[in-house]
């Protein structure tokens, strides 16, 4: 569920950049995320894109007895530069509580990716593998992998892209394909297939039973601005525990009060 909903909650954030002498773009997106119908969490975003650079914070919270089960708590932040559509990533950290255990993760990146990894508790602390670092080559966390996506969906070739992901501790792509495309208008919306593909950082004790994670997903992407390339707005997966659905339920060009507290270096 992390991974899906991470995907979303960042993926929607995506703005085209401004031309370098204009001001920073700002964009507040919130969503719901159901099972089987049944709220389990909310996830709040803030993204802020300039000439060359963008920002993404997001938060995110289980509701109802999934939070009673779970009691899951993620404040993250990405940052980086824009430059010919691609987004190169400077740094990514998520801070979160998972079962009453805090977790952290801190990627600094440099020019072949990540650089310094700061992971806690450790992977081998919690039954995982580790991703060798060939293996973490050339890749994005997943909130920058799905600013990506948005940028790549301005070029209206998303659903022919592929998005190579790390995120501290598991190592997989997001392989997307062609599904129903509408025009560009504001309102339509672009829909595309997609598959997780796991590569390295498997654990040897997941929470959920294993096969029963969502591997294949629909995603939906809709322009809300005619300022805005199109953004994530839903994504809808089955797995062994039923539907899983994330859906943009709001969106502002006003930011929060107080923001989201997401702290950054």
């Amino acid at each position: 569920m992390r991974i899906l909903a991470a995907a979303v909650l960042v993926s929607l954030i995506a703005m085209r950049p401004a031309a370098a002498a204009e001001p920073e773009e700002f964009v507040a997106l919130d969503y719901e995320i159901r099972l089987n119908k049944i709220l389990i969490a909310t996830l709040a975003i803030d993204a802020e894109v300039g000439p060359r650079t963008y920002r993404l914070d997001s938060r995110t919270e289980t509701n109802g007895l999934m939070d009673l089960i779970l009691g899951f708590r993620s404040r993250a932040h990405a940052h980086g530069e824009v430059m010919d559509g691609k987004v190169i990533p400077e740094l990514h950290s998520d801070d979160n509580v998972w079962l009453e255990e805090p977790r952290r993760v801190r990627i600094d990146y440099g020019p072949d990716g990540p650089d310094k990894i700061d992971v806690s508790p450790l992977p081998a602390d919690e039954g995982r593998d580790e991703v060798p670092a060939e293996k973490r080559l050339k890749t994005l966390d997943l909130m920058s992998a799905v600013f990506q996506t948005s940028l790549w969906a301005a070029e209206e070739k998303v659903c022919q892209s592929r998005a190579r992901v790390f995120d501290g501790r598991r190592r997989y792509d997001i392989a997307f394909f062609m599904g129903e495309v509408a025009d560009m208008a504001i309102g339509s919306q672009i829909i595309c297939g997609a598959e997780l593909i796991r590569i390295a950082g498997r654990t040897s004790v997941p929470w959920l039973p294993r096969g029963s994670a969502p591997r294949k997903l629909q995603y939906w992407l809709t322009r809300i601005s005619p300022d805005l390339p199109p953004v994530p707005s839903r994504m809808r997966a089955f797995g062994g525990i039923g539907w899983l659905v994330v859906q943009l339920t709001a969106h502002s060009r006003q930011r929060r009060p107080g923001g989201l507290n997401v702290e950054a270096d």
